[in-house]
């Protein structure tokens, strides 16, 4: 290879970013459109790819938007790949009903593209999917968040980024579109257009055509430079941010009792908006593997609803629910269209009863529709009785009952299983209600908790929670409590 070509694919690319990150035999997944910026970044991968000693491949994505493009762009970009000796692949998005994700036209076709280049990295096993983004589409994002208000980390892009599609590389994210077209010039290559960039109902196309040439004309000629700039001065100062944000939910980890992807309320309440911003915006996307505060008026939701200490759920669209659980946040994925408030709290406790009950082996939950009466074990002396459900997984389960002789319950003595109801009482002035809540038992597993109650409807022990039962024979001033426990 001329020593030439490998110096001005070296201006090109962000050399530094595959020297550190790439290693030797790495599979990179190049996806090109058949446009300038793409193109540009596949050959420049294929010249320098021997030097650094990472494999090429390439996929073309048809979005199967306007009328026999995705055939002529296909062909394009597959022809170079033969020329340049790279594996080609070609995907095809599924319908836009498909999309996974709620929002404009553009937010959907690139979900679905994203889904794609996740499908043929995996095929692939591509370490990495590297996208032709330049530093003209940093600017042009970091325009179009800071007019539609995103926070400070929407504000620019990474040259790399770890996201549920996969690992992206921008190779090309400090180089301007100019040196992109000089390169191919030099090369001989002439990419194909496409008319869509010039349509000004997309607001990036009004941006590039519009915003910025009278940003450059009336207020500063070199307007993209220092907004390329002020992006990257915003970046660093989130990643220090976020380097804070990472050691507060290592600290969460420790401290959260309800779920272990709990967030504490304390460790966030007081602390800057930035920080607040950072640290839910890290925790949602590591828990929920989705960006949910893409805009400050999402932020703004959960900052009311971390005001409110009674307020106990919190739908933040695209059915994402918050919810708090003490002085705990949780979250999780639910349908929440169309849903009343209180049938979406039920829903939201079952999604997180049933992580309760994983996260905790010798515990049982379940939603019983009639109550589960108890038999005499015929193998014991007396004493011990059973009876088998069905829990939140759909696991059947053994549950055993262990009276103590003394307390004369021996015989055809009836216990049942059941869930609470509204009325359940411990003694005729404290409640069953009453004592979950001093017990700090959460509410979204209370209706789910297994109780045993005898023949007058009165509990007298809960399925897993020893302490619980404890204070139930306190407080019913038995001699011993009831054992009870679950046979796997």
């Amino acid at each position: 290879m001329a020593r030439k070509e490998i110096s001005s694919a070296y201006t090109l690319l962000d050399c530094d970013l595959l020297r550190i990150h790439v290693k030797e035999n790495d599979l990179i997944l190049a996806a090109v459109s058949g446009g300038p910026d793409s193109t540009a970044l596949l050959v420049a991968l294929a010249e320098v790819r021997r030097e650094f000693g990472f494999k090429l491949a390439c996929v073309y994505v048809d979005h199967c938007v306007r009328r026999g493009a995705g055939e002529k762009e296909s062909a394009f970009v597959a022809t170079l790949c033969k020329k340049l000796d790279v594996a080609f692949y070609f995907r095809r998005v599924k319908s836009l009903s498909d999309a996974p994700l709620l929002g404009s036209f553009e937010a959907k076709l690139r979900a679905l593209r994203y889904e794609c280049l996740r499908e043929v990295a995996k095929e692939t096993g591509a370490a990495f999917v590297a996208l032709g983004h330049t530093a003209d589409d940093l600017v042009e994002s970091f325009l179009m968040n800071l007019v539609r208000g995103a926070g400070v980390q929407s504000a620019f892009f990474k040259s790399l980024q770890r996201t549920e599609y996969g690992t992206f590389i921008r190779p090309l994210w400090r180089t301007w579109k100019d040196s992109v077209l000089s390169f191919l010039a030099e090369k001989g290559i002439h990419p194909l257009a496409d008319e869509t960039n010039l349509e000004l109902h997309h607001t990036r196309n009004k941006i590039r055509h519009v915003l910025l040439p009278l940003l450059e004309k009336e207020f500063n000629p070199r307007a993209k430079e220092t907004l390329f700039r002020t992006a990257q001065h915003l970046r660093m100062a989130a990643e220090l941010v976020e380097t804070k944000a990472r050691r507060i939910l290592r600290v969460a980890q420790k401290r959260a009792s309800v779920l272990r992807s709990g967030l504490p309320v304390a460790l966030i309440q007081h602390k800057s908006p930035i920080e607040q911003f950072a640290v839910l915006d890290l925790w949602l996307k590591r828990h929920l593997n989705k960006r949910v505060l893409s805009t400050a008026a999402a932020f703004d939701r959960i900052r009311n609803f971390l005001r409110k200490p009674g307020a106990r759920i919190a739908p933040m669209g695209d059915d994402i629910v918050i919810v708090r659980v003490g002085d705990e946040l949780l979250a999780c994925k639910v349908s929440t269209t169309n849903s009343e408030q209180s049938s979406l709290l039920r829903d939201v406790s079952l999604i997180l009863a049933r992580q309760y009950q994983q996260e905790r082996a010798k515990l049982i939950l379940a939603e019983l529709y009639e109550p589960v009466r108890l038999v005499p074990d015929k193998n014991s002396m007396g004493g011990l009785w059973h009876g088998e459900v069905t829990d939140l997984a759909g696991k059947k389960r053994r549950v055993c009952l262990k009276i103590p002789p003394r307390e004369g319950t021996t015989g055809e003595h009836p216990w049942f299983l059941r869930n609470r109801t509204p009325g359940d009482k411990i003694t005729p002035s404290l409640s069953l209600k009453e004592l979950l809540v001093s017990m700090k038992i959460p509410f979204i597993v209370r209706d789910y908790l297994l109780l045993v109650v005898d023949a007058s409807d009165v509990p007298v022990a809960v399925c897993g929670f020893p302490q619980l039962t404890k204070q139930i024979a306190r407080r019913r001033q038995l001699e011993s409590a009831p054992l009870v426990w679950v046979e796997e």
